[in-house]
């Protein structure tokens, strides 16, 4: 029986059951979510430029040439052997040199003429480049040396959301190899490196492995840069099995670090001793052998994107293996990244792969002894300062706030992805909905003028965003809200011909009359629910209202501009669009679009829909979200845009009630982070193994998605009431609306300060920066003579039928609004 002797560096080590997840959420106060919340806290961490490039044969990387992008898909599509050669010279031959070599499904590697490594895909090779490594000391010798390789591409396909250099690594269409004089996992200056010095050809004649055959007539290797040495590198898990590779951390410039210790140990193998033994962590742990593997599955408490960090105390070197799970039966048999095998040198440190998890489950080898200093985890995180914020008379919401600011925050990562674990790449759609939380709440420019930049591509743009329809609306769409919030002029014209060149490309989506029909038949996505996730009506149809919202945004950003022609010419197209919308696809029986949250919620939100649909969308379609007996389904994604069009249609209250059920209920569920798709009615016993989303169902699926941030959002501006209506926060509407709470305030961050409400019965006080108009309107009815402000009367205007009060602030200020005869004037 396999016996284990704990003396744990585990800062808070112990034992909770199987309602882990859930408790240790709970324990979790208000504003302690985020780890990485205090930017100064964070350490900068230690990067090596590292010599190792990827390479390919010359001329043949599918993913750069156009005609073969639409041709090669698959697994098993351009498969045919390639060859590459290196000569190095060695001044002394090492006792001991590892080879390293990563990118092929299968390989044949010789060293000078010596057969030093063979492998082949069985299958089980995990997510991105796996790194396979041999013992080479033998094959050295004094002097010239020559390494020869045979290999074929690795796993993967061309992405439709990628760029071609991402594609061309997700494609399998690169090389990186080299030889260091240490035993394995150590880290040293190498003696040989893939680098544009290396040699590649289709077509190796008789001898070409040997170390004197003549090479001279092969062609020079393509090079796509050094590893980690562009952003592009680290989408999609490309990387993910890189973290074998000594000295690689794959951790981007901006990016910073910080540790974060385990807070519960589960599961563990019989004879696991677990105590909170905090004053003796010094002493580290031990495994003894057995006859058994030793396995545990660590709880960190909270969703977070990092690396597991094992520290060594071992004399010799030690392999462990190590799943991650954003839930903990996600780490226990169903990890996304598979078993991942961590090699720790002798005394030494080595690190897992990056991904986004809770959960770490480690199991150590049977009958090896082995001592450890330290488990903990290497959190990865974009320096933001929270400079937004929210908080209620309702401790769920308030708790909702905080989670998609968390949720937001875990994919700023190189780039804003859509999620840290899957797929750890640029969505515009997903984008549309963080963009807004990322702008409220950390007021950051830097990441998503660079991520709406690499999403759309350079000019001249040919094709949809990601070659998503909705997605190239959504980028217009993206690119008003950034500039209403940011105010950058600059980055605005930067942005002009590309904004032109892909309403072009939406223009050809459209018969005469302003209808989408996908002429080209390509992917048409508008939510993970029936009838959304492809070329359907129901998805044409919402991608009709997405581009009707976005030609209309297009007239706002080209007025801004100065470009009166093309603002001139889209009102025009916008209008089209919206005859062609009432024409073919609103419903005459019902007055609505349809019985689909998604669709009759954009037509909504886009403003498509008149007075008399809006009334009947609501009675007949979105009165009935969240219903017991609903069997709609709609993504935390849509769900958005489904709660502000409840807002537009002047029931905010309803929105919040269904935000407690829908928001609130994965939280209910131990959620520390949104998840990519939810419903209440899905089974709650071994919940990750029901969520569906991207036309599959289980642990696949992400439990910390961007799209799913959007109450954090949608509670700043409908609820403080706070939204930007022109660049940079220079003229603001401010429209408080508790919405059933005793009282709500926060602040929203402005180029020039904060814009401050706070909101309780019969007051709102309003804090305004610098350079802001503010249009206000307060919740009082309207009576001349009755608002106070700052104690003194002052004129109003009649808004919303006299329901609420109107005034314009024009100076930065304190302003306290009250009624007369309130008790507070």
């Amino acid at each position: 029986m396999t016996k284990w002797i704990a003396v744990c560096a585990l800062l808070a080590l112990g034992i909770c059951g199987a309602a882990a997840q859930q408790q240790s959420a709970a324990r979790i106060p208000i504003g302690g979510l985020d780890p990485a919340r205090n930017a100064a806290s964070l350490s900068v961490p230690i990067r090596k430029k590292l010599p190792e490039e990827f390479i390919w044969t010359h001329g043949d990387a599918a993913a750069l040439d156009p005609a073969l992008q639409a041709k090669v898909r698959g697994q098993d599509d351009k498969i045919e052997p390639h060859y590459f050669r290196r000569s190095f010279v060695v001044d002394a031959v090492p006792k001991e040199a590892t080879l390293y070599i990563a990118g092929p499904r299968s390989a044949k590697l010789f060293l000078n003429g010596i057969q030093v490594l063979q492998f082949a895909d069985d299958g089980s090779r995990a997510k991105g480049l796996s790194v396979v490594s041999c013992d080479v000391a033998h094959a050295l010798r004094k002097g010239q040396n020559v390494l020869a390789v045979e290999e074929v591409r690795g796993h993967s396909s061309l992405h439709t959301g990628a760029s071609p250099v991402i594609n061309q690594v997700t494609y399998g269409e690169v090389l990186v190899v080299k030889i260091v004089p240490r035993g394995v996992a150590v880290e040293a200056t190498p003696l040989v490196v893939s680098d544009k010095a290396w040699r590649s050809t289709l077509h190796a004649t008789e001898g070409w492995r040997n170390a004197d055959f003549d090479d001279s007539a092969w062609p020079m290797v393509q090079s796509i840069g050094a590893v980690g040495g562009r952003s592009d590198f680290l989408q999609w898990n490309a990387d993910a099995g890189l973290y074998a590779w000594p000295g690689y951390a794959g951790i981007g410039t901006a990016m910073r670090t910080f540790r974060l210790p385990v807070t519960a140990v589960r599961d563990a193998t019989e004879g696991w001793a677990a105590k909170d033994l905090r004053e003796e962590m010094k002493n580290g742990f031990a495994v003894h052998k057995g006859e058994d593997e030793s396995a545990v599955t660590l709880d960190f408490g909270r969703e977070v994107s990092g690396r597991v960090h094992l520290v060594s105390a071992s004399d010799a070197a030690m392999t462990v293996e190590t799943s991650y799970g954003e839930s903990a039966e996600e780490a226990m048999g169903h990890a996304y990244l598979g078993i991942r095998k961590i090699t720790v040198p002798p005394r030494g440190e080595a690190f897992g792969p990056k991904s986004a998890f809770r959960y770490v489950r480690l199991t150590f080898p049977k009958n090896v002894e082995s001592r450890w200093r330290q488990v903990d985890v290497e959190g990865i995180a974009y320096p933001v300062q929270y400079r937004g914020s929210f908080v209620s008379s309702d401790e769920l919401l308030n708790r909702i706030w905080e989670t998609g600011a968390y949720t937001a925050h875990l994919c700023m990562q190189e780039g804003i992805w859509d999620a840290p674990k899957r797929d750890r790449g640029r969505w515009m759609g997903d984008l549309d909905v963080t963009g807004r939380v990322i702008s409220s709440v950390f007021a950051e420019r830097i990441l998503m003028e660079a991520t709406m930049e690499q999403v759309i591509g350079e000019s001249p743009v040919k094709r949809d965003v990601n070659t998503i329809a909705g997605y190239s609306a959504l980028w217009v769409t993206g690119q008003a809200d950034f500039y209403r919030h940011s105010g950058d002029i600059d980055y605005l014209r930067k942005m002009h011909p590309r904004l032109l060149e892909i309403l072009q490309v939406m223009d050809a989506e459209q018969d005469g009359s302003g209808l989408f029909t996908n002429p080209g038949k390509h992917k048409v996505f508008v939510d993970w629910s029936n009838e959304f996730s492809a070329d359907t009506p129901e998805a044409r149809a919402a991608t009709q209202f997405e581009f009707y919202l976005a030609y209309q945004q297009a007239v706002y950003l080209f007025a801004e501009l100065g470009d009166e022609a093309h603002a001139e010419e889209y009102r025009v197209k916008a209008e089209h669009l919206r005859s062609a919308a009432e024409t073919h696809l609103r419903d005459s029986g019902t007055g609505t679009f349809g019985e689909r949250w998604q669709t009759n919620a954009m037509a909504v939100v886009s403003g498509a829909a008149t007075p008399e649909e809006q009334t009947a969308i609501w009675s007949r379609v979105l009165a009935h979200v969240g219903d017991a007996d609903s069997v709609d389904v709609v993504t935390p994604y849509y769900g958005f845009y489904v709660l502000t069009a409840m807002a537009e249609l002047g029931h905010r209250e309803e929105a919040l009630e269904w935000m407690r059920r829908y928001w609130g209920g994965m939280i209910d569920e131990g959620a520390t982070s949104f998840w990519e798709a939810y419903d209440p009615h899905w089974p709650k016993q071994d919940f990750h193994r029901y969520l569906e989303a991207d036309n599959k169902k289980g642990y696949y699926v992400s439990l910390a998605h961007g799209w799913s941030s959007g109450p954090t959002a949608w509670l700043m501006q409908q609820v403080l009431g706070i939204e930007a209506t022109g660049a940079g926060f220079r003229q603001v509407r401010i429209r408080p609306d508790l919405a059933g709470l005793k009282w709500a305030n926060g602040a929203e961050p402005t180029p020039r300060g904060l814009v401050r409400v706070e909101v309780k019965e019969n007051q709102v006080k309003i804090d305004l920066p610098a350079g802001t108009t503010a249009t206000v309107v307060l919740p009082f009815p309207f009576a001349q003579g009755d608002l106070l402000q700052n104690r003194r009367v002052v004129a109003a205007t009649s808004e919303e039928d006299g329901r609420r009060s109107g005034i314009t602030l024009r100076r930065a200020g304190e302003y306290i609004f009250t009624r007369k005869g309130s008790g507070r004037e």
